[in-house]
């Protein structure tokens, strides 16, 4: 048995691989990515060429100990991205370190960082941090990244005054006053702080050249009036109704004013622009997003001739002739749009992309003329209510040049026209009235494709699609899968709400990354075991009683289980890798086995039989547990679940509170019901009390 307790105190990385054998598991394979690294398993010669190395890549190696890194003093750069660190203590001596990488690990304090005063860049976004204060003598950063954290207060970057680049992205920021300082930054992200933020310090920063602030309720733009450096301006997702302010930025090359979807109802039309006038100005531009807003009149627009990229989708516009003399379009975007024709866009025949969901379009003959056009999305919905509209079939199958084709929700039966369209990489048929796919067959260049919501019953033609990586077949009337037997390149595929019982022609899909077969007449899931390449399982809504054939699937991070017949899930216990498991309305009793899997983070034990919650203590990971009806009494093993943010125990004979005190994470503000059911379950929150606990 190997002595957890060995002192670590090995000066070179000989030492540290000679003595491999008495450290933890974890230091082990931070010596195993060393040695793979040196291309050798002899630890001296190893020594050789891993001591005098200045750089080292070792992202997305598994690695939670970075002890045995201490002993390589002369690096000066370091990628440790995307694995699983939480200590940093051991990097404190590398202290030639200029260039470090830390970014998607489980980092919570960087207090070890703050003596790694020659760092010039420095990543760590995606981790768990709060307190940035160490960052404060770090005064040669140049370029810090700290997206994706928890971070409220940026005073300790005011003395980073040699910042040039700063991404901020998704964090609770309050108060951007600190960054006024900064004012040798050229590049700045701040989308996303869940804060209506005060603008005002940016006006400083003159020598911006790209600016995101996506995200943040802003209304008034006036800020930005002076930042006439701006080659980049990101504002998507904000309030902003007048566009004056921005009449100046004259260097702008791209600029996004796209709304969020949950802010274009009517009720949103005083946050909504209006009035292009003041972008007219702007003839630099080459990319612009303006979606979602109160635009009838393009005619602003037509100055703009060095446009690229054009997004107005959303927007109440009918009349596009503005348009017919942007020669360089090569992207737009008229989705959910009024209008009716496309004549104006005939001779723009640089386009090669153009997007018309949700439109009125019916003659589609302008496009003949397009001869460069390679994605197609056409389509209808509800929005439109009963307005039915047929395309000329023949000028799609004109359209020799296309590579993607959308056709969603267009009353679609026959699919003729599309047997000639052999460069189609990418077909969308999703919502319409398809039983025969025949014509389908000679495709033989599609890697995806989409079937879903039609009235398939026969997949035989598939059968020939053998470059498909990704196929969505849900909402059919499929029994047979033996069609797909040979299609061996699928990564992803959706067979829910389907007749299928038989999984057995899957079984040399070993490629297949993420499945769903959730809503079918499955029982037998032994055809799964050599799927172990699977990340991603969807299997709710079967007869699926035993689940042993899942002991191999070893990836797998998130798996759905609810509503089956499960009793027994031992068999879970090698998918360490979960975060997510969702075992709903099932008959288990028994959740010992689950006291291994440490990575979750969300588990769903709702509807089940359970009385003892002794083995879920471990899970010290878990944001989300949820336990409605069961028969559970006593949940002070929940105590040290200190990072729960949803808890949910309705239905259960608990009498005692207390003991979830100490959760002082557990809140509502997150809260969304997971499943569908006729009677929302209570959230139990902390105030004073639990409440909500029966």
């Amino acid at each position: 048995m190997k002595d957890e307790s060995f002192p670590i105190i090995l000066a070179t990385f000989a030492d540290w691989c000679k003595n491999k054998a008495y450290l933890t598991p974890s230091a082990q394979r931070t010596i195993d990515a060393l040695l793979a690294e040196a291309e050798t398993l002899e630890c001296d010669f190893a020594e050789t060429v891993l001591t005098p190395r200045s750089v080292l890549w070792l992202c997305d190696n598994g690695i939670t100990d970075v002890a045995p890194l201490a002993c390589l003093t002369n690096l000066t750069q370091l990628d440790l991205g995307e694995n699983d660190i939480t200590d940093l203590a051991p990097l404190a001596c590398l202290t030639q370190l200029t260039e470090l990488d830390l970014s998607a690990n489980s980092i919570k304090s960087i207090a070890p960082l703050a003596c790694l005063t020659q760092l010039t860049e420095l990543d760590l976004g995606e981790n768990d941090i709060t307190d940035i204060a160490p960052l404060a003598s770090l005064t040669n950063l140049i370029e810090l990244n700290l997206e994706v954290n928890h971070i409220t207060d940026v005073t300790p970057l005011a003395e980073l005054t040699q910042l040039t680049s700063l991404k901020l992205w998704l964090n609770p920021i309050t108060d951007i006053t600190p960054l006024a300082r900064l004012t040798q930054l050229t590049e700045l992200k701040l989308g996303y702080t869940h804060k209506a933020l005060d603008i005002a310090p940016l006006a400083n920063l003159v020598h911006l050249t790209k600016l995101e602030i996506s995200g943040n309720r802003i209304a008034d733009v006036t800020p930005f009036a002076g930042l006439t450096n701006l080659i980049t301006l990101n504002l998507k997702g904000n309030r902003i109704a007048d566009v004056t302010p921005l009449a100046g930025l004259t260097k702008l090359m791209k600029l996004d004013l796209t709304l969020d979807l949950a802010y274009r109802g009517n009720s949103y039309d005083s946050q909504k622009i209006s009035d292009l006038t003041p972008l007219a100005h702007l003839t630099q531009l080459t990319q612009l997003g303006i979606a979602g807003h109160n635009i009838v009149n393009i005619a602003p627009l037509a100055r703009l001739t060095r446009l690229r990229a054009l997004d107005l989708s959303g927007n109440p516009v009918a009349d596009i002739t503005p348009l017919a003399g942007l020669m360089h379009l090569s992207e737009l975007d008229l989705s959910h749009s009024q209008i009716t024709h496309l004549t104006p866009l005939a001779n723009l025949t640089h386009l090669t992309q153009l997007k018309l969901l949700g439109t009125k379009v019916a003659d589609l003959s302008p496009l003949v003329r397009l001869t460069n056009l390679r994605e197609l999305s056409l389509g209808h919905y509800t929005s439109l209510g009963d307005y039915k509209i047929t395309f000329d079939m023949a000028v799609l199958a004109s359209l020799m040049t296309l590579t993607k084709l959308v056709l969603k929700a267009s009353q679609i039966r026959d699919v003729f026209f599309l047997a000639n369209l052999t460069d189609l990489t990418e077909l969308d048929l999703s919502d319409n009235r398809i039983t025969d796919v025949s014509p389908l067959a000679r495709l033989r260049n599609v890697t995806r494709l989409d079937l879903s919501n039609n009235r398939i019953v026969d997949l035989s033609p598939l059968a020939q699609l053998t470059n498909l990586t990704e196929l969505n077949l849900q909402g059919n009337r499929i029994t047979d899968l033996s069609p797909l037997a040979g299609l061996t390149h699928l990564t992803r595929l959706n067979l829910e709400g389907n007749r299928v019982s038989d999984l057995a022609p899957l079984t040399h899909l070993t490629r297949l990354t993420k499945l769903h077969i959730g809503s079918n007449r499955i029982a037998d899931i032994s055809p799964l075991a050599g799927l172990t390449h699977l990340t991603y399982l969807y299997l709710p809504d079967n007869k699926v009683a035993e689940v042993s054939s899942l002991a191999s699937l070893s990836r797998l991070s998130e798996l759905h289980l609810g509503k089956n017949r499960i009793a027994d899930i031992t068999p879970l216990t090698p998918l360490t890798r979960l975060t997510e498991l969702y075992l709903y309305t099932n008959s288990i009793t028994d959740v010992s086995s689950l006291a291994f899997l440490s990575c979750l983070t969300l588990l769903d034990l709702s509807g089940n039989r359970i009385t003892d919650v002794g083995p879920l203590a471990n899970l010290t990971r878990l944001t989300e547990l949820y336990l409605e009806k069961n028969h559970i009494a006593d949940v002070a093993p929940l105590a040290r679940l200190t990072q729960l943010t949803t808890l949910l125990v309705e239905g259960n004979r608990i009498t005692d509170s207390s003991p979830l005190a100490n959760l002082r994470e557990l809140s509502d503000r997150d809260f969304t019901p997971h499943k569908p059911t006729a009677n929302l379950p209570l959230l139990c929150r902390l105030v004073q009390t639990i409440r909500g606990i029966i």
